[in-house]
Order: structure tokens, then C-alpha cells, then sequence
């Protein structure tokens, strides 16, 4: 398994190019070329917050993706937590996923 920080992802993939990849997913989407299922979103109420799952297959490609993330009310008062991962999985199977993880406020 590879781990990937947000600062080496910005140091492969420039804006550019992550914008041009995003608008041909949609396309891909809009065709009936991908599958983007609904999100799961599930409410936490100590301390409030919200967990959501979101997934997605391109068709022609050899993975799929899958991204969970909460935001989390601290009891303190504090700002929200913002916190989630990323992984990119074989479809075939399922070997070598590629995960990201962020932790921001």
C-alpha cells in the first residue's frame, strides 16, 4: 500500500491537470460510463458531527475510488475537525490500493 500526504499529490498532479481529469469524469458520468453511487451519510450526536461515504468507478479504468470523511463539532467550541481518507482500489482485485489522508481545521 502506497500513502500519499496532500503535499506530494499537489507535487504529481498540478491544477491543470486534476481540473481536466475532473470535467472528462463527469462526461464519463454523463455518458452512462461511470458509476457514482449514493452518498452514505451518517450523523453523530456526541460530539455532533457527520460522517459521509462517497464512491466512484469509471468504467474503463482499472480502479475504483472510495472517499470517508467527517466533520466533527468539537465540545469545546472549538473549529469543526475535518478529517478523512482516500483510497484508490484494483478492481480486478483489489490489491495494491493507493490511500490518502488529510486532518485539517
Amino acid at each position: 500500500m502506497l500513502i500519499l500526504s496532500e503535499i506530494e499529490i499537489r507535487e504529481l498532479v498540478s491544477p491543470a491537470k486534476a481540473r481536466e481529469v475532473v470535467e472528462e469524469a463527469f462526461r464519463a458520468l454523463h455518458r452512462g460510463e461511470a458509476t457514482l453511487p449514493a452518498v452514505i451519510s451518517l450523523p453523530f450526536a456526541a460530539p455532533e458531527g457527520l460522517a459521509h461515504i462517497k464512491a466512484g468507478h469509471l468504467h474503463a479504468d482499472d480502479v475504483w475510488t472510495v472517499k470517508v470523511a467527517t466533520d466533527i463539532e468539537p465540545d469545546d467550541g472549538g473549529p469543526t475537525l475535518h478529517n478523512g481518507l482516500m483510497a484508490v482500489v484494483n478492481v480486478a482485485d483489489g490489491r495494491r490500493p493507493l490511500c490518502f489522508s488529510t486532518t485539517a481545521t
